[in-house]
């Protein structure tokens, strides 16, 4: 069963709340979403109901676009990517897929000259691809393949090896 999810209008945002997000949490990220100059903003804060707790407070990863006021109407008409991606965190959840918790994510009104639309979500420590391959140090690190490795055949045995590196999985010859 899904979440209990509400809805809270703000500085012309339609946000849409969940996992428990508080309607005082989202106003302060609005603002501070609206403070910060650009097009597109990303950030991590910590959530601001945690704030004063003891120990490291989680922390949310908050994304933002503006539409800029001389995008052609026919653009304008279209979802903002940020509520795509919030309605796509949505549809894993619901399907059960394992992904970062939804707290936050809605537009202003397409019609505004310079329309925003926001998503927040849970901070997931770690890396992403691209900074665990320049901290590697090699080229290759993401290319080692083992040349021979085994093969599950129709019958669920693991008879056979892979024929190269490469992806296909045609059994190795029995050299008997």
């Amino acid at each position: 069963m899904p979440a209990a999810r509400e809805r809270l209008v703000h500085r012309g945002f339609d946000l849409r709340l969940e996992n428990g997000f508080a309607p005082d949490e989202a106003r302060e990220v609005v603002d501070r979403v609206i403070a910060t100059g650009g097009d597109r903003v990303a950030f991590v804060m910590a959530r601001p109901a945690t704030r004063g707790n003891a120990g490291r407070p989680p922390r949310i990863f908050v994304k933002a676009e503006f539409r800029r006021p001389n995008q052609p109407l026919s653009k304008r008409l279209k979802p903002a990517r940020a509520v795509a991606e919030g309605r796509g965190y949505r549809a894993f959840q619901d399907a059960g897929l394992p992904v970062a918790r939804l707290f936050a994510f809605g537009e202003q009104s397409r019609l505004r000259p310079r329309a925003g639309a926001i998503v927040v979500t849970e901070k997931i420590r770690g890396l992403d691809a691209a900074r665990a391959w320049k901290r590697s140090g090699s080229v290759e690190s993401g290319l080692r393949v083992p040349a021979r490795s085994p093969v599950s055949t129709p019958q669920g045995s693991s008879t056979g090896t892979r024929c190269c590196a490469t992806s296909c999985s045609f059994p190795a010859r029995n050299s008997s």
